[in-house]
């Protein structure tokens, strides 16, 4: 594949937009293009395994709960107020879910953004 003009920008919006902020910081070399999108696919792989084991802790941890008898979800309360790691909840799972929920719709939005 041929390396990308930075002065003609590629089809792709968000290339374009990358494009445009490269020339702005002064990056003539057309390498400089693959290496930036390089980087970019590795970080939006990196946020979807991230975003893909939160996941997983939170089924895992909604089920460790499911399991608990009262008393030793009390237990895990305390012990996360002692560590100071405690919320809303026992198991802060209503912010776990909302951060989460923040992050996947943070990332949909990154992946799918067009040219601004």
């Amino acid at each position: 594949m041929q390396p990308t003009n930075l002065s003609q920008p590629a089809a792709d919006p968000s290339k374009r937009r990358l494009g445009r902020g490269l020339e702005a910081l002064g990056l003539p070399d057309p390498n400089a293009w693959s290496v930036v999108t390089d980087q970019l696919a590795v970080s939006q792989a990196q946020i979807r395994s991230l975003a893909a084991e939160l996941q997983h802790a939170h089924h895992i941890i909604c089920n460790a709960l499911n399991l608990m008898t009262l008393e030793q979800k009390l237990r895990w309360g305390e012990r996360n107020a002692t560590d100071g790691v405690d919320g809303e909840g026992i198991t802060r799972a209503h912010e776990r879910e909302a951060a989460l929920n923040m992050a996947l719709r943070q990332l949909e939005t990154v992946l799918t953004s067009g040219d601004a």
